[in-house]
């Protein structure tokens, strides 16, 4: 598997992000802690976050979700570099 992770690595190339535009991850998978309570995990498109930033929850199309305004600050940030 590892290989094949490499391969990826080596030849597709990153995404180009914009640093002065708003913050925008997608979400790959989210997961709660009792402790910590919600976690999520996906890929920075674009922008920065940083520790007390309020960040929002919205659909793929950038729509809020119906019913829902979930704003959040997030306590921790983690980061998680590619190995070269």
């Amino acid at each position: 598997m590892a290989p094949l992770l490499d391969a990826i690595v080596k030849h597709v190339p990153p995404p180009a992000g914009d640093m002065a535009a708003p913050f925008a991850m997608l979400v790959a998978m989210v997961e709660h802690d009792a402790f910590l309570g919600p976690i999520a995990t996906g890929r920075v498109a674009a922008g920065t976050a940083r520790v007390g930033d309020r960040v929002r929850v919205l659909h793929h199309t950038g729509e809020k979700f119906p019913g829902n305004s979930l704003s959040r600050r997030p306590s921790q940030l983690r980061v998680f570099f590619k190995r070269h």
